[in-house]
């Protein structure tokens, strides 16, 4: 993306909002917050803008604020309780050990309303970072903030998330497809142990298909993410907009699941009995 048009339009920079559902409420339980930028009429991801090492920290710093200061604001406007999932590149944050971020946060929020924060760091950290770093994160967990990882996938160093210690692992399901067979399931089943270890929740991330949604429910996913629920909004939804789909498909995954188990059951019924009935004949073949 082009840096110098992006900073020189801020006004056209705006913040989009994608749903994050529950598994047992059924409903929108928080919204993370996403950047974009209007150009002739559409609205484009600010995501290569942030992600472009070339482009100077300073900038994607500031950006990154403009975007947070103008969506906290619609969202105290909006007036609804819920979690707000806040993006951050933890080796930017680190820039100033997350100084500027904590003035921002204090001017929107009273510390009671601290714990609705979800401080959503990617899977990026340099090593000479890692230690300043869990000590920023250990005093924003004092105001009750909670910690997400996400960008999770085949290069994710399971030591490191236990250093860290977060509130919510967010597995890719992009980036596990991507692995593909057999290193898919080792993957997410050393995140799921991971998790239940550290007493962190699963969220999956790219959801685009009634399949994968079921594979998400399957997994222990306590939340879900993705286009196949909501895109990303310049508004907000209702929050039980989607309840009545949600609880639809949970019997229809337990329904499934229950008949899977009933044929399982009687395939060892019935295979117990070919053996009974295989051992008898050996039986009488060795009678005199």
């Amino acid at each position: 993306m082009d840096t110098e048009k992006i900073l020189k339009n801020l006004d056209r920079v705006t913040p989009f909002f994608q749903p994050i559902f529950s598994a047992d409420q059924h409903q929108v339980i928080g919204y993370e917050i996403l950047g974009r930028y209007e150009e002739q009429s559409e609205y484009k991801s600010l995501g290569p803008f942030f992600h472009d090492s070339a482009v100077p920290e300073e900038y994607r710093v500031e950006v990154d604020n403009y975007v947070l200061e103008i969506a906290l604001e619609r969202i105290k406007d909006y007036g609804e309780d819920f979690l707000i999932f806040i993006n951050r590149d933890p080796n930017l944050l680190m820039l100033d050990h997350g100084e500027e971020f904590m003035e921002i946060l204090h001017r929107h929020f009273q510390p009671e309303e601290m714990h609705r924060i979800v401080l959503e760091l990617s899977d990026t950290i340099s090593p000479e970072n890692l230690d300043p770093l869990q000590h920023v994160l250990a005093y924003f967990k004092t105001y009750g903030i909670k910690i997400a990882l996400d960008h999770l996938g085949q290069d994710t160093q399971l030591d490191r998330i236990a250093q860290i210690s977060p509130n919510i692992l967010k597995v890719n399901l992009d980036q596990l497809r991507i692995s593909g067979g057999d290193a898919y399931q080792v993957i997410l089943f050393s995140l799921s142990m991971l998790a239940r270890k550290i007493g962190a929740n699963l969220l999956f991330e790219n959801i685009e298909s009634e399949y994968q949604l079921r594979f998400a429910w399957k997994n222990g996913g306590r939340y879900y993410q993705g286009y196949f629920l909501a895109k990303p909004e310049g508004e907000f939804i209702n929050k039980d907009l989607l309840r009545e789909k949600f609880h639809q498909e949970c019997q229809s995954f337990i329904s499934l699941e229950t008949k899977k188990l009933e044929a399982v059951y009687q395939k060892t019924l019935q295979f117990n009995e070919n053996m009974q009935n295989f051992l008898k004949q050996q039986k009488a073949c060795r009678l005199p």
